[in-house]
């Protein structure tokens, strides 16, 4: 029961699961998982053409379930013993996307219990009862739009998120949905780690960037890939410790936002 552990990150399941491959992961688990996937959707969807695309991905390990977010704008529910469908919801059934299609669900993350955190293309960021398909807090500026969501992180304490945006990195309080600090920043943040005093992010490019939670640049490292992918690690210890992974299968080791190895994966 312990081959989705396998997975090196759950935002990079997507793109497995749309290749229909994944490293650590049965064959024929995960061929079946993809084929459910297309064959359900394509039933039950109610707009537009079929769904081609997992957007976003993220898992209960308690629950032994999985919420993964489509380009389409549904949120399914997975069961990760029996890989079938538990619960398809659309949060925005009536609104058209910016291609008149529904909001992509992006960034998404699983809260806790029976409730999920995503973005959409318009910069808004949604905490939702996933039970009962309804808005719980939406998490926006009045005035301007930071740009489509690219990416989520939620503290570990569940009192912060933070987001990735196309220009810009924000933190926000989950319960007051008020925001502490907003990062302007040079290209689309590709992925994200988040603690109580640090934040870390990767963006269309080869830097690995350090923030303090109040938004103040600490520092920026070099990767060896020329486009950062993705990024897991753990920034709330004393030594901070980042694995970045990109273009060319390159995975890099960072100590303290300094480069100590690197590798072909």
């Amino acid at each position: 029961d312990d081959y989705f552990l396998y997975a090196f990150r759950w935002s990079d399941f997507l793109n497995e699961i749309n290749e229909r491959k994944l490293v650590g992961f049965p064959a024929a688990k995960v061929t079946s998982l993809s084929e459910k996937f297309i064959s359900k959707l394509n039933i039950n969807l109610e707009f537009g053409e079929a769904i081609n695309k997992i957007t976003s991905a993220d898992y209960d390990l308690i629950g032994k379930r999985c919420f993964l977010g489509t380009d389409k704008g549904n949120i399914l529910t997975v069961d990760l013993d029996g890989f079938t469908i538990l619960k398809l919801i659309t949060p925005f059934k009536n609104t058209l996307g910016l291609e008149g299609n529904l909001f992509a669900i992006n960034g998404l993350k699983f809260y806790t219990e029976n409730f999920v955190v995503f973005g959409n293309e318009k910069g808004q960021i949604h905490l939702w009862d996933n039970e009962h398909n309804k808005e719980v807090k939406r998490y926006k500026l009045e005035k301007e739009s930071l740009g489509p969501v690219t990416c989520i992180q939620l503290d570990k304490d569940g009192r912060w998120v933070t987001v990735g945006h196309r220009d810009y990195i924000t933190r926000w309080h989950l319960e007051s949905a008020t925001l502490a600090s907003a990062m302007p920043i040079v290209g689309e943040v590709t992925s994200l780690l988040s603690g109580s005093m640090t934040i870390v992010s990767s963006h269309n490019g080869k830097g690995i960037y350090q923030w303090t939670e109040a938004g103040e640049l600490q520092t920026k490292a070099e990767a060896s890939v020329s486009s950062v992918a993705t990024i897991i690690g753990e920034v709330d210890t004393k030594d901070k410790v980042v694995v970045s992974g990109g273009s060319g299968h390159l995975v890099d080791v960072f100590l303290n936002s300094s480069r100590v190895i690197s590798f072909l994966a």
